[in-house]
């Protein structure tokens, strides 16, 4: 099993960031979750489906990896408005 992990940042768009999983198994997408669309993982083949329960912890993982990167984001935001100000 492999998981792709992409984060987004687009300083002209907004200061938040888009996070995004694709899980898969012997190259097959079995589940996806894009912090833009829902803050749920998607089974995209039916055996994951099959278990909302293991989806859900899934879920609960890509929901607190995203707001450490939030987190981590207005930190660098911190320092670069300090530099800038010359502190």
């Amino acid at each position: 099993m492999r998981y792709f992990i992409t984060v987004f940042y687009n300083p002209g768009y907004d200061k938040r960031l888009r996070f995004m999983v694709m899980g898969y198994v012997d190259n097959t997408q079995i589940l996806s979750f894009d912090s833009e669309v829902s803050q749920r993982v998607e089974p995209r083949v039916p055996f994951m489906a099959q278990d909302p329960e293991h989806l859900e912890e899934l879920a609960l993982f890509g929901r607190r990896v995203l707001l450490i990167g939030r987190i981590e984001l207005w930190t660098l935001f911190g320092f670069r408005s300090q530099k800038e100000n010359g502190e």
